[in-house]
């Protein structure tokens, strides 16, 4: 027995000896090849070679496509805006110095986390629609500089790492979900980013103004890039260094290995929403699914009556031509294109609200236009009010596909509605008592 026993211990001493050489060959290896890999990464750029070969020797996911060509866009500095198209932050321009962020931030109420050299990072207070009190518990402003203190980018973050969860209401993924509907309520993105643990789904054509998330890192935000900047000369190449984005603190981008290649890949963006209201809306021909029907009937009047108001002529002529297809009440009723119809609608109502004449005739429309939003927010109000029990009678995932179906809506319609204000003000319209009951309880009703 003591022979075999020492037999055994010399066996598997002798078994993990080589094990541990072969661990630093392989080790060794692995550091040399690391080592190659890493310095050719971090250059301050890669080559248009390098760049070429990441692109076209690796694999590309089924769904997806690589970067080519006609990714790449010629930004006009003359033409693109210095803010941010959410009217919220109208008070932020990529030509601020950082003191001029601080000043503008603290002077709106706005409390400092972190004023860094490179960043500078609002805490959390409490819920509102304007940069006044922008800076609340779902949200945080962070505003990127380079070293050169030229203005990287202005993001208005939803949620960053557990360390920050103190400054928010909800976790991770609900805002994630929070985020979508916010997304959809102002735009409507067709094509997403991704790298490893990064994506970024593109909000304008230029794709400057993106929804920014690192699941690695948790960080979640809409990021509007100053085109001027190196990261937004990056991303309008679409190159590696366009990943090399962080919202707290500047990191290193891309690491080139083997198993990660950096390489860019796109491919469409899909809302997980739709899916659930394209079931529900070529489903079983419920009062719930007629109810939804037609809210986006009213919905849509309401959008060409005020387009018309504006003089917005095109805008109307699309906004009638998916009324009809609406109306038309056809048996595959295709909701991505209606949702980003309305979207986009919205965005024209919202960029020319001081557009237009400002005759009789205009007047009478806006104020007809409130009484069609109206109607759609009591229409909406009967399908949300039944429309987990609905749900929860069908096959559609139950809960879940009803909360996103509920949040779509009600998002789009809550950003028709901002609209609509912004309007009236803009013309100096007071609506008649009646009307002005009908929209505010309208209004409440579609709450997010």
């Amino acid at each position: 027995m003591r022979i075999l026993l020492s037999f055994i211990v010399i066996f598997l001493f002798t078994t993990e000896a080589n094990a541990f050489k072969l661990k630093n060959l392989l080790d060794k290896a692995t550091e040399d090849l690391g080592n190659k890999l890493n310095n050719k990464s971090n250059n301050s750029s890669l080559s248009s070679s390098d760049q070429q070969n990441i692109q076209n020797n690796t694999q590309a996911p089924q769904g997806t496509e690589k970067v080519d060509q006609s990714d790449i866009v010629n930004v006009n500095f003359a033409e693109y805006s210095s803010s941010p198209s959410d009217p919220e932050l109208s008070g932020l321009n990529f030509n601020m110095s950082r003191d001029e962020v601080v000043s503008v931030l603290k002077n709106n109420g706005c409390k400092i986390l972190a004023s860094w050299k490179r960043r500078v990072i609002t805490k959390g207070q409490k819920d509102s629609r304007d940069l006044k009190n922008k800076c609340f518990k779902k949200k945080m402003l962070i505003i990127g500089y380079q070293e050169n203190g030229d203005m990287e980018f202005i993001a208005d973050v939803h949620y960053i790492g557990k360390e920050l969860k103190n400054h928010f209401l909800d976790d991770y993924d609900k805002n994630r979900a929070r985020l979508r509907v916010e997304t959809f309520q102002r735009f409507s993105p067709n094509l997403i980013y991704n790298i490893g643990a990064k994506s970024a789904i593109c909000l304008n054509k230029e794709c400057l103004e993106v929804v920014w998330r690192d699941s690695s890192r948790k960080e979640l935000a809409f990021l509007y890039l100053n085109p001027k900047s190196t990261p937004g000369k990056a991303w309008a190449g679409k190159t590696i260094e366009s990943f090399k984005i962080a919202l707290e603190r500047p990191a290193n981008g891309c690491v080139v290995k083997q198993d990660n290649p950096c390489l860019i890949l796109k491919s469409k963006y899909v809302d997980p929403s739709i899916k659930y209201l394209n079931q529900f809306m070529n489903g079983p021909r419920t009062p719930e699914r007629e109810s939804l029907r037609q809210m986006y009937i009213n919905y849509l009047q309401a959008q060409i009556l005020a387009a018309e108001a504006l003089g917005l002529v095109e805008v109307a002529s699309d906004l009638l031509l998916i009324l009809e297809y609406v109306v038309s009440d056809p048996s595959e009723l295709d909701m991505e294109r209606v949702s980003t119809s309305i979207s986009n609608g919205t965005n024209e109502l919202y960029k020319n609200a001081s557009s237009g004449s400002d005759n009789e005739e205009a007047r009478k429309k806006i104020d007809e236009a409130h009484v069609y939003a109206a109607k759609a927010g009591g229409e909406g109000k009967l399908f949300f009010s039944s429309i987990t029990a609905v749900f929860a009678a069908q096959t559609i995932e139950d809960a879940a596909g009803a909360a996103e179906v509920a949040s779509r809506t009600k998002g789009n319609l809550a950003y028709f509605y901002n609209a609509l204000n912004k309007i009236r003000e803009a013309k100096n319209i007071n609506l008649t008592p009646e009307t002005q009951e009908q929209f505010g309880n309208a209004e409440d009703s579609i709450d997010i």
